[in-house]
C-alpha cells in the first residue's frame, strides 16, 4: 500500500524556504554577471541546481520582472523590478555616509582613484568611487559592479581579514564562479594567506594592463558590513617605494571611518543597514 501521507506544515515551510534561498542565490549570480547576464547552463552549473529546477525558478522570476531574458541570446539578467524595489529605501547607507569625507580626503592626498567596496554575502560590491587629481585615473570598476569575493583586490583584502575557516568556506563556495573570471580557487587561497600576513593586499597587475591596486579592509560593525578601501593607479604611480606611504594613509582612513561609525552607533544604535 502506497504511503499517502501529506507533508505537514513544517515540511512545506522548509520547502518554501529552500525555494526562496535558491531564487536569491540565482539573483546574486545575475547581479554579479551584470548586463552580460548568464545562460541557463551556467546558472545551473554554478548553483549546483538541475537545469529543470533552475529553469522553473527563473520562469517565476521572469514573470515577476525580477529577472529578464534576452530573446536573442537567451541569457538571463537582473530585471527592471529590482531598481524599482530599491526606490522603497531612499536612505543612503550608514557606511557610505561615514566614509565619504575620507574617500575624498584619500583621493585628494594620494591623487589616484579611491574605491569603497562592501561585502554582500559571497560577493564584493563597489558602492563608491572618487577620482584624484593625477591626470591619468584608473577606472577599472564601476559603482554597482559585483564580483565574487577573491576576484578583486578589495575581495582579497576582505577575505584576509576574516577568520581562516570562514575565508576558506567562502572560497570553496565561490569555486565554480571563479571560472568566469579565469581565476583558480587555489590561487585565491594563496593570495589571501599572503595578504593576511601583510595586513593588506597589493595586486601587481590590475584588471587593466599597466595598472595596480592596493586594498585595506574596513572592519564590520553592528550596523555596517565588512568593507575595503582600494586605490587604483597606473603601475608607475603605485611602486614598491610608495607602497608603505599608501598603506599607512589608507589604514588611517579606515580607522577614522571606524571611529565615525562607532560614534554614530552610540547616538543611534538602530541606524544603518548591514
Amino acid at each position: 500500500m502506497k504511503n499517502s501521507r501529506k507533508p505537514d506544515r513544517e515540511e512545506a515551510n522548509n520547502d518554501g524556504a529552500q525555494s526562496i534561498r535558491r531564487a536569491l542565490d540565482i539573483l546574486d549570480l545575475l547581479a554579479a554577471a551584470g548586463l552580460d547576464g548568464m545562460r541557463l547552463t551556467e546558472i545551473s552549473r554554478t548553483t549546483s541546481l538541475t537545469p529543470s529546477t533552475a529553469h522553473r525558478i527563473l520562469n517565476v522570476l521572469v514573470a515577476r520582472d525580477v529577472v529578464e531574458q534576452n530573446q536573442i541570446t537567451r541569457r538571463y539578467a537582473v530585471g527592471e523590478q529590482i531598481p524599482m524595489l530599491a526606490l522603497a529605501r531612499p536612505k543612503r547607507s550608514t557606511l557610505l555616509q561615514a566614509a565619504e569625507p575620507y574617500l575624498r580626503q584619500a583621493a585628494e592626498n594620494l591623487g589616484d582613484t579611491i574605491y569603497l567596496t562592501v561585502r554582500v554575502g559571497l560577493d564584493a560590491l563597489c558602492i563608491a568611487r572618487v577620482f584624484g587629481s593625477f591626470p591619468i585615473q584608473v577606472v577599472t570598476i564601476q559603482i554597482g559592479a559585483r564580483r565574487p569575493l577573491g576576484v578583486s583586490a578589495a575581495g582579497v583584502a576582505m577575505l584576509a581579514s576574516l577568520p581562516e575557516r570562514e575565508a576558506h568556506d567562502i572560497i570553496e563556495r565561490n569555486k565554480m564562479r571563479f571560472e568566469r573570471y579565469n581565476v583558480q580557487a587555489e590561487h585565491v587561497s594563496r593570495t589571501v594567506q599572503a595578504a593576511r600576513k601583510k595586513g593588506y593586499f597589493l595586486r601587481q597587475k590590475g584588471l587593466v594592463q599597466g595598472t595596480r591596486a592596493l586594498s585595506v579592509s574596513v572592519p564590520s560593525t553592528a550596523q555596517t558590513p565588512l568593507a575595503a578601501l582600494t586605490i587604483g593607479a597606473i603601475d608607475r604611480r603605485l611602486t614598491y617605494q610608495r607602497e608603505p606611504e599608501v598603506v599607512e594613509f589608507l589604514t588611517s582612513m579606515t580607522k577614522r571611518i571606524r571611529k565615525t561609525l562607532q560614534q554614530r552607533g552610540q547616538r543611534s544604535p538602530t541606524d544603518g543597514t548591514r
